[in-house]
């Protein structure tokens, strides 16, 4: 009988494949058994023998067991039969027989399983070996005490974790605009290590989170803290600039050349003195304060800069901001005059030029019999615009005359036609006043120091009503008045203003003029006196004029049929004037809208203040004594500048009601003019 025995044992690492099939005798002669002999094992934990059952308890994966005779040749000749004990599967264990050793194959270590058995039966060809029983039992592998994070990721990361294995925190930087409540880290922690909460698991990275690392023995733990930062931006724009001040304007950005420009609407005057801001950057980064050239002035005349920092506090961009007044996009004509060029003294017998800007049209109003053949109108249009014909230039006025304005943009061209008209007549009411005497500064509530008799000789007749815008801008071509409205008291005229209106007037009533004016000069461009020596003589004037001092209060009073009122008309303010207790509008009100005086005139308590033709009497020398026709102070020559004024009655909206007693007046240079300064106009009757 043949005795084998073990010679030695080698470990290795195994691959799993199925089992290794060998065939086992079916000869019916069986020899008789043999049997195997074992030596223990070298380099093993354990090798047992026992019963036939060979016990190999070993930390690697491959067991060799070398075979021989008894006289030590390898055994080369040797089938061997393998079989899974019990479960049935096949895959976990491989066999095989190779130079006379026998190699057994097993799987790893798992919890689940920490033995395995296989069935072997070894025979040669002449010697049947007793089938033996080999169980290799692989050593648990010691438990792993590592409990380490050793990789944190987020798809959003800008750039690798940082982990701080002393301090045990993670650090970990995403891109901008990542939404940090809700990020899905991956994890990678020591071999057989678990980590809570587990990778894959979305988390709110909002505050600091703690992940706990549990190693493989299930006894060793780490605790990490991972902070998640936003990467700050690099990104310095001006994404929006507009100023806010009236017109608002958006700002155009050029990002290439990092300039904004405001297209500020047209005016005729630049619109902004000072400014308010409103601007949008990127996200994170400031702005510096807006760099004017001037600190005080913030109207963007001159170009100025705004400089913008990203928030990573390193980028930063200068952006030039630049206002340009757009083109005019108006065509108009906005004035027509008929002047001298070198004096500006308007053109004899034209007396005015009136836009009607819906209708398109200009009726210019000339002395009848007036040569119409060659006029040389002053035209003003919408600022740059185009005019064809040209103003300055003589036109034939015989008939119409076209003009056509184009706007400085371009884009709008408008037609006008003018056409000269002769002005026959003009509808001014009047009401006739009888001569006779009264109590110059007299009041009952509040008489005058220097109240004296004057006595007028010659009836007059005075206007029914405050001259009226419709009429005087017929006449003299112009209406300054603040508020506008037919039928409202003109106001913002001159002294001058009125005394030439009276001399117009009577040159279309066929009258002589009252005034004759001398050294006159006239504001330029315009047609109006602004200074001049005006003679009259009021003894032999036939001619509309203003109303005396005298004849002024004589007429408020009622003349004759003075009832010695408070006011013109009344003892009522409200009832027979416009005066700041009922003008809460704070503004002239149409003519003839109050109760008339005893003579039937209207409005001379309040509305708006009358021009009258007196020189303001030097302080001190007011009369006192009895006066006939007086027609005040000789006037200014002589006198200081402070003492050059004339008169002014009636009081103004804006008048308290003792303000507007008939005997008051103040006193204005003539070529001064406001929102509450009028007239009304006056003729000596023959």
């Amino acid at each position: 009988m043949k005795k084998f025995r073990n010679i030695r044992r080698i470990f290795a690492m195994g691959i799993f494949a199925a089992a290794a099939l060998a065939a086992c005798s079916d000869d019916p002669d069986t020899p008789d058994p043999v049997t195997l002999g074992f030596a223990p094992l070298s380099g093993v934990e354990n090798v047992v023998f026992s019963q036939n059952k060979l016990t190999v308890t070993a930390s690697g994966a491959t067991v060799s067991i070398g075979l021989t005779d008894e006289d030590g040749g390898a055994i080369s000749n040797l089938n061997l039969a393998a079989k899974v004990s019990g479960t049935g599967e096949t895959s976990w264990c491989k066999a095989s027989v190779e130079a006379g050793k026998l190699r057994l194959a097993i799987d790893p270590y798992t919890d689940k399983e920490t033995e395995r058995t296989a069935d072997v039966e070894v025979f040669s060809d002449a010697t049947y070996v007793t089938p033996v029983s080999l169980t290799v039992v692989q050593k648990a592998q010691p438990k792993l005490t590592a409990s380490s994070i050793t990789a944190f990721s987020f798809e959003e990361q800008s750039g690798p974790a940082t982990i701080d294995q002393e301090a045990l925190t993670i650090a970990v930087t995403v891109t901008r605009g990542t939404d940090v409540t809700r990020l899905v880290p991956t994890i990678e922690v020591s071999e057989g290590a678990t980590v809570s909460p587990a990778s894959g698991a979305e988390q709110d990275f909002s505050q600091p989170v703690k992940y706990t690392v549990t190693a493989e023995d299930g006894k060793s733990q780490s605790e990490y803290t991972v902070t998640v930062s936003v990467a700050k931006s690099s990104e310095a724009r001006l994404l929006s600039f507009r100023v806010t001040t009236e017109p608002v304007v958006e700002g155009i950005i050029d990002e290439e050349n990092h300039t904004v420009l405001l297209k500020v609407p047209y005016s005729d005057q630049w619109p902004w003195y000072y400014t308010y801001q409103e601007y949008e950057i990127s996200e994170g980064a400031t702005a510096g304060e807006i760099q004017f050239v001037d600190s005080w002035d913030s109207s963007f005349k001159d170009p100025a800069t705004i400089t913008i920092t990203a928030e990573d506090g390193v980028t930063q961009v200068t952006y030039t901001i630049t206002a340009e007044m757009q083109p005019n996009p108006n065509a108009e004509i906005t004035r027509m005059l008929f002047l001298d060029p070198e004096t500006s003294a308007p053109t004899p017998g034209v007396y005015s030029a009136l836009l009607d800007a819906e209708a398109k049209t200009i009726t210019i109003y000339v002395r009848p019999g007036l040569d119409r053949s060659s006029l040389t109108p002053t035209i003003d249009c919408s600022a740059n615009a185009e005019l064809t014909p040209a103003s300055g230039t003589a036109q034939n006025f015989s008939s119409p005359v076209k003009y056509t304005v184009t706007s400085e943009d371009g884009q709008t061209t408008v037609e006008y036609t003018a056409t000269a008209v002769e002005l026959t007549d003009v509808q001014v009411e009047t009401v006739d006043v009888e001569a006779g005497s009264f109590i110059l500064g007299d009041h009952p509530k509040s008489p005058k120091e220097n109240k004296h008799e004057v006595t007028l000789t010659k009836d007059f007749a005075i206007g029914k009503y405050e001259m009226t815008q419709d009429v005087f801008s017929k006449v003299m071509g112009f209406n300054e008045s603040t508020v506008m409205g037919d039928d409202l008291p003109v106001t913002g005229v001159t002294w001058y203003d009125a005394a030439e209106f009276c001399n117009r007037l009577s040159e279309i009533k066929g009258l002589e003029p009252a005034y004759r004016f001398e050294q006159v000069t006239y504001k330029q461009g315009s047609g109006r006196i602004s200074s001049a020596v005006v003679v009259y003589d009021h003894s032999s004037a036939a001619g509309y004029r203003l109303p005396t001092d005298s004849e002024w209060e004589f007429a408020a009073r009622g003349g004759n049929r003075s009832e010695n009122y408070v006011y013109a008309g009344g003892d009522d303010a409200n009832e027979v004037s416009w005066n700041r207790n009922n003008a809460k509008d704070e503004q002239p009100h149409p003519v003839g809208t109050k109760q008339p005086n005893e003579l039937g005139i209207h409005d001379m308590s309040g509305n708006v203040y009358e021009w009258v033709y007196d020189w303001k009497w030097p302080y001190g020398k007011e009369p006192t004594e009895p006066e006939t026709d007086p027609t005040g102070a000789p006037g200014p020559e002589g006198l200081p500048s402070w003492e050059d004024y004339r008169y002014q009655r009636g009081g103004d909206f804006k008048c308290s009601d003792s303000s507007i007693y008939y005997i008051y007046s103040r006193i204005n240079t003539p070529d001064s003019k406001g929102d509450g300064i009028g007239f009304r106009i006056a003729l000596t009757k023959k």
